[in-house]
This record gives C-alpha cells, structure tokens and sequence, in this order.
C-alpha cells in the first residue's frame, strides 16, 4: 500500500520524470519559447519533527547543513553506520524505502535525483530478503531512464547493468531501449539550471537547437575554468565543464593531463565521453592512469566516444600506443550495452565521412568479432549496413580475421535463434561472406559450413542454402556433401530448402538432379514442370519464388531463377483449377503490368472472367496505384450481357472507397466509355455533391445569392445524411472550399468531417475482408 503522502511535503507529482518520450524539433514557423520547467505540486517543507531531528543530528556534527541547503554526512564513517541501519530492514521499512529512492529519483534536485541514483546498487543489497520491493526498486530504475537530469539517467542504467544478468528474460530484452535512452543524450541536447544539466522541458525545440552545435567557445571566455581544471585542486560545475569541452574540441592538444582527469570524473555519461574522445583524438604520452580510466567506463557512450577518438588518432600514433588503445577498445567491446554502442560506427567503418578515404581497417579487424561475440541478440541497428561493411573488410583483412569476424556473427545469429528471432536477409548474409572470405583457404573454414547448416529455424537455414548453392563452385566436396546431407534429410522443412536450391539464378546440375525425377530438369517447358515436380516442391517453389507468405519475401530469397520460374507462375495464371492460381496472380498482379494481365485475361475467356473480376478487386483494393486499365478493359469486354455488365460495376463501385481517393481518379481505373459511364451513374452522391458546391460558389450576379447560398447549404447538408458520398476526396473538396468562404457552414463542415472519418473505417474494412487469408508455410520450423 502506497503511503500517504505529508502535508507540504511536494505532493504526489513526479516532476523530474519526462511524461513524454521525446522532443519534437520543428524548423521554420513561429519562434518557440522555452519549455516550462516542472513544479511541484506544492511547496516542499519538512514536518517539524523531521526538522527538530535533522537539528539535532547537526548539533550533534553528524551531518552538515549548507546553505542551499544541502544535507550530507559529515564524514564517511557516520555514512556508513547509517547504512548499517537497514542491513535488515523490517516489512515497512522496506516499503519506506521503495517510496523515499521514487520520491528521490524524481524530485526536482538533480544533487538528491544523482544520490539516489548513486545508492541503488548497495538499497538493492539490503532488501534480499524483500523480492517485491526489490522488483520495485528495478521498476524505479528503469524508470529513472526518463528522468531530466542526464547523470541520473547514467546511473540508472549502471545499476540495471550491473543487474542485468540476474532479471527476468523480459526485462533482459529491453536493453536495446534502455541503451537508446542514455546514449541519445549529447553535449548538445543539455540545458542548464544554475550549472546543472537537465534535457529540454518542453516537448517541442526549434531552429535554436541546431545552433548549438555552432556555437563555439574562445579561450577567453574559460580561461579561469581551465586554470582551475589543471591545478592541484578545484571543482567546476557541469556547465562550465561543458562550456571547456566546446573551447577544447578546437584545441585538444592544450587538454592537460589534470584536466583530462577533472573532466572524466563528472556523473554526466555526454561530459565524460567528450572528454575519452578528445584525449584519445591526438597522440599522447605517460598517461597510462587515464587510458585506464578510459578503458574502464563501459557506458556505451564512453565506449563509442573512445572509439571515435582511437579512429581519430590511429595515423599519429605509435604501434606501441596502437596495441594499448586496441587492448583498451577491445575490453570495452565486451561489455554488452558497449559492443551496441560500437557497432553503430563499425557498420559505418568504410564511409569517408565517418572514417576517412583510408580507415584504420585494423581498429575494426580487432573489434568487430568481439563486438559481434557480446552484441545482445536484439540490438537495434540497420543490418544492411553490417552486411555492406563487410563486404568492404573483404578487400582490406586477412582471411583469417575475417573467419573470426564470421564466427562472433554466427555466434549472435544462434542467439537470436535460441530467443526465438529471425533476423533479415542482411544479417543473414554471414555466408556469402565467410565463403568469399575463404576462396583461396577453404581449409580456414573448418566445421562452419556444417555448422551453419545445423541451424534449427527453417528462415536462416534457407538463406544459408540459397548462399551456399549460389557460391558452389567455393564448396569442398565435403560441404558438398553436408548440403546434399541436408536437403534430403528427410526433415520436415526439406521442401523449403529443396525450393530455395531449385530457384537460384543458376541451380548446380547436380543439385537439380539430385532434386528432381529422373528425367526432368529445369530445361523443360513449364507445364512439363508443374507435370512431373512433386506437387509438394513445386508448391514450396512457387512460394518461394514470389516470397509469398512473409517471411519468404524477408529473406530475400524471392524472384532468383526469373527464366525458370516466371513462366511458371504465368502457366498456373492460366489454369484456375491449379491450387496456386490466386497466388500466381497475386505474383502477376504485383508489378501493375496492364498489358500482360490483359493478355492473360482474354487467354481465360469468358468462363473464368467472374472469377478474375474478384482476384481483380482484390489486388487493386490492396496497393495504392497500379490501376492496370488495360487488363480492366479486356475484362469489362467479356460479360455475357449488359445485366452481368452492370453487377460488375455494382461490386466495383462498392470497392470503390477503398480504390478511388478521389472521383477524378476514375480515369485512371476505366478507359472505356461505357464503363466510366456505368460508374459514374453509380457514384452521382459525389458527382451530385460536387456540382452543388460548383453551384455555390459560381452563382448569377442577378440573383439573391445569400437565400440560395442557405438553401444550398440546407440542401448539402440533407445529402451528407440521407445520401453520403463514397470517396473521401469528395468529402475533401468540400471541406477545403467551404473553409475558405465567408458562408456560416459549420453544421455541414462537421457532418462532412464524420462522413471523412466514417469513408476511411470502410476503406480499412473492405480492405480487411477481401484480403486473401495467408496460407500456412506446411513444414516450416520456427523461427
């Protein structure tokens, strides 16, 4: 049960706790004023008992009151017997507990706000022996991640670090997130209060905040900062840190062995990392002890700012120093919220503008493995630019570091495996790249083949075979053999993999006739195929070929092999009885060739044109464009009679909401008169509508424009109700030509944005009931 809350004691606001999740950054329009720092809900103020006990703790001189005032121990030893106090701590102290870190983590106070922060990890400790406070204080922390001030973010994230190997799987999961939470945080995005850094309280930003990564800072401005910094002794607050980092990123070879130890000392994770980055940008000397220090803060920002500056300075340096930064970065890489960070810029590891025309492809041989090896299995980042990256280490490392890169890949991908999570073609894509690493030293690969092969889920495995089979020529005759082995394994996933080697570009002999009957191979007339293959294999083939049902089309093995299997699908859109027709249209369908779905219509004829007329619907109902008006012109050409003409134009009309966004659109659709007529006949609640405005507001000069203005209006309005019109950009139109005129038309305004409202509920319903239901991948092992 929640205590209640004291009198005067703030109120039961969190104001230090972000409500929303982010800042919007609008440029151009109105200035936008700076948000409104957050308030308590009434002032705070100790009860009087609490008062007269803090006095006489002071009196006493076991704490110090300050003049903010600030409470802290007067020594730490009198801090330490206080901690002794809750080494077992009763049912309700706990509870105490559990509302004092809330009330702490979320005060306005970024100095309380970073000291409760700083205690989770020894609270946590102390209340072993009370599980449902400790999920509390987990709960808090990973709240914490949205407080305003950055360096209690920064420790939250620690203690749920330091936890995270002992949470639920649930909570394990949201790493990523609680990554993305600290390391968006930069110099730039902080504000400040009497010298201490807090995020935006407002949700909007405008042009002001890309200023701030102009504004520089002259040697003038902290000079008696930088004095101080680099003497024996001296504090400066966070903002004036800030403000020396910004003069020091124009001059970093004048940062000072003791500023550089000042500087990393701060709670701020965006303070620490500037400064990692600009020690490690220029090549340094006898700084053993801050290399040490650097090397040692994990937080990924840290981590990915130390990396920065390593890729910075790698030219200058000695190879001596090279092997300790690499040393360095490497133990950092280990760390799992730290190898996330670094990956981001690794991907990046062959752009210019992020690595120069000539990267320092030794910094990446010796991390990415190992970032590969403890990157969590749902780390979020754009895998295509993994993929691309490594394509380009295959002209600048060595085989063998490229094997070690392939093994922490393959690793990451059997944990996504055992999370149950299929990645995407790109991340996937290992195999091209460990074959092609190994051209020339196939003996370099070893087991990996097999082990690749071994993969449980269906989805990796045929992105692994349809790699393996277009690189062929690469393979041993062992591995060889270890498809071969797989493929016919008797399994209940062989078609799919069966389908994905029949459907490479150019499919081994081998492999085909390993496959295929006696007889037959991919030479053959497409219905001889559909004929002689296994009704089971060419199913899977068909699907697979169009990537038809998801994740087919995810992985990327979809549309190789087009002279085969093109003519293929188009022979089984010629026989409605096929099993595979619809999917074979949706196939044909996709690309919006007019043309060639018209040729395929008038092949079927009139017997089968009802049932092309819903496959029709269907597909255009499902994708935005592609009105192919050829194909619907043959079509509309093959009803029996003018009576089966007209109930086809009654089932487009009613599509017609989820088809036409507005009336104009029709002659995109139909080119022939008397189907554009039949339509137009069928929607004259928007013609009708349309014309009336066109009547409003074009009336005689001779005429009482403001009784017929009213009665248009009345009359408008009557038909919104009684007879609504079906395409939205009716509804559109009218409420754009009405906004602008000086006509009071709010009733019909309104009406009209319901009727909008209402027109877009049926688009999605059409949609959702002429949507084809997906047909089950039989056989298919998850993930």
């Amino acid at each position: 049960m929640e205590l209640a809350y004291v009198r005067g004691s703030g109120g039961p606001g969190l104001p230090g706790k972000r409500a929303e999740l982010g800042t919007v950054v609008t440029i151009g329009g109105p200035l936008i004023p700076p948000g409104i720092a957050p308030v308590y809900d009434q002032p705070p103020e100790l009860a009087a008992a609490d008062r007269s006990c803090l006095d006489a703790l002071e009196r006493r001189r076991l704490i110090i009151i300050d003049a903010k005032p600030t409470v802290g121990f007067a020594h730490p030893f009198y801090r330490a017997a206080a901690e002794t106090l809750l080494e077992t701590p009763t049912y309700y102290a706990a509870q105490a507990i559990g509302h004092a870190i809330r009330r702490g983590l979320f005060c306005l106070s970024p100095q309380t706000s970073r000291a409760t922060a700083r205690n989770l990890d020894w609270i946590f400790d102390r209340l072993a022996a009370h599980p449902a406070e400790r999920d509390a204080v987990v709960a808090q922390a990973i709240e914490g991640l949205r407080s305003f001030f950055p360096a209690t973010r920064d420790l939250c994230f620690r203690f749920l670090l330091n936890q995270l190997s002992d949470l639920p799987a649930e909570q394990q999961r949201e790493l990523p997130c609680w990554i993305g939470s600290v390391t968006s945080v930069t110099l730039d995005d902080l504000e400040w209060s009497d010298g201490e850094a807090h995020l935006p309280y407002g949700e909007q930003l405008g042009i002001d905040y890309f200023e701030r990564t102009f504004r520089t800072v002259r040697q003038s401005d902290v000079s008696a900062e930088l004095a101080l910094l680099d003497a024996p002794e001296g504090v400066i607050m966070p903002e004036r840190a800030a403000a020396v980092l910004r003069f020091l990123a124009t001059t970093p070879d004048t940062m000072t062995l003791t500023m550089a130890g000042r500087l990393l000392s701060y709670d701020e994770a965006a303070l620490r990392a500037e400064a990692a980055r600009l020690w490690l940008s220029r090549p340094r000397r006898h700084d053993d002890e801050i290399l040490e220090r650097i090397f040692a803060d994990d937080h990924p920002s840290c981590a990915l700012a130390a990396l920065k500056g390593v890729i910075r300075s790698w030219d200058a340096s000695e190879p001596d120093r090279r092997a300790r930064h690499l040393e360095g970065l490497a133990a950092l890489a280990g760390n799992a919220a730290a190898a996330a960070s670094m990956l981001d810029l690794l991907v990046l590891f062959d752009r210019v503008e992020h690595t120069g025309e000539h990267p320092p492809w030794p910094v990446f041989e010796r991390l990415m493995p190992v970032v590969m090896g403890a990157l969590p299995h749902n780390a979020a980042f754009i895998d295509a630019r993994l993929f691309g990256v490594a394509r380009s280490a295959l002209e600048a490392l060595s085989a063998p570091s490229l094997v070690a890169l392939c093994d922490g890949w393959i690793e990451w991908l059997e944990r996504n495996e055992r999370a149950g999570r299929l990645p995407s073609e790109f991340s996937l894509g290992v195999t091209e790249i460990l074959l092609r690493a190994t051209a020339a030293q196939p003996a370099l690969r070893q087991t990996r083949v097999a082990r690749l092969l071994a993969f449980t889920g269906t989805g990796a495995k045929i992105t692994f075979v349809a790699d393996l089979i277009d690189h062929w020529e690469l393979l041993c005759s062992d591995e060889r053999a270890a498809v071969f082995e797989r493929l016919t394994s008797g399994r209940s996933d062989d078609r799919w993999l069966q389908a994905v080697a029949l459907t490479r570009s150019d499919a081994p002999s081998a492999v085909v006739s390993e496959l295929l009957p006696d007889g037959i191979d991919l030479s053959q007339p497409p219905a001889r195929l559909i004929v002689a293959m296994p009704p089971m294999l060419i199913e899977a083939a068909v699907h697979v070929y169009s990537g038809q049902p998801q994740p087919l089309w995810w992985l990327g093995t979809h549309h190789s092999g087009k002279d085969v299997w093109e003519p293929v699908v188009e022979a089984i859109a010629r026989h409605p009885d096929h099993p595979l027709f619809d999917l074979a249209w949706d196939h044909i369908g996709f690309t919006g060739d007019g043309q060639r779905v018209s040729r395929i219509v008038t092949d079927l004829g009139a017997a089968s044109a009802e049932r092309v007329l819903g496959i029709l619907l269907r597909l255009k109902v499902g994708c935005t464009g592609y009105f192919m008006p050829e194909a619907w012109a043959t079509l509309m050409r093959l009803a029996a009679d003018p009576a089966e003409h007209g109930r086809w134009l009654d089932r487009m009309v009613e599509a017609s909401p989820a088809i036409l966004d507005d009336i104009s659109d029709l002659r995109l659709w139909l080119t022939e008169v008397s189907d554009l007529r039949g339509v137009l006949d069928r929607l004259q609640r928007d013609f009708v509508t349309l014309e009336m405005m066109n009547i409003l507001f074009d009336l005689p000069d001779d005429v009482d424009a403001r009784e017929l203005q009213d009665n248009i209006v009345k009359m408008l309005a009557l038909l919104i109700r009684e007879c609504p019109p079906l395409l939205f950009g009716t509804c559109d139109r009218l409420i754009n030509r009405l906004g602008r005129s000086a006509i009071d038309t709010a009733e019909l305004m309104a009406a009209l944005r319901d009727r909008r409202t209402a027109i877009l509920t049926e688009r999605k319903v059409i949609k959702s009931e002429m949507e084809r239901p997906e047909q089950p991948l039989i056989g298919w092992i998850n993930p």
